[in-house]
């Protein structure tokens, strides 16, 4: 494979509805845009080492090549086998942002 992304979309597509394929996708989907709401320790609590060593691989990835075509096609990936991970991750940053805005009033 290629490139990290799409070795967690192996794991995503063989494994779809396991908590740590959606952990997969909400971390694809963080580097992906910045208004998903899902912190690291969110999308990787439940990963044994293989995925652990995926996430880092990506993050990484990531770090040096931004935000490029294999991350764009991964979270258009995501986004298609998860739907409502995007709306979950909206959401999120709506409420924090929502929380901030009372706050300075």
């Amino acid at each position: 494979m290629g490139n990290p992304y799409e070795q967690a979309l192996e794991q995503i597509k063989t494994h779809k509805g396991a908590s740590s394929s959606t952990g997969l996708g909400k971390l694809i989907l963080s580097l992906w845009n910045a208004r998903m709401a899902f912190s690291y320790r969110e999308c990787t609590h439940n990963f044994d080492r293989r995925l652990d060593n995926i996430a880092l691989q990506i993050i990484q990835h990531f770090t040096i090549n931004g935000e490029d075509d294999a991350l764009i096609a991964a979270g258009d990936a995501v986004i298609e086998l998860y739907p409502e991970l995007w709306d979950i991750g909206i959401e999120g940053t709506r409420a924090k942002e929502d929380f901030k805005q009372a706050r300075r009033s």
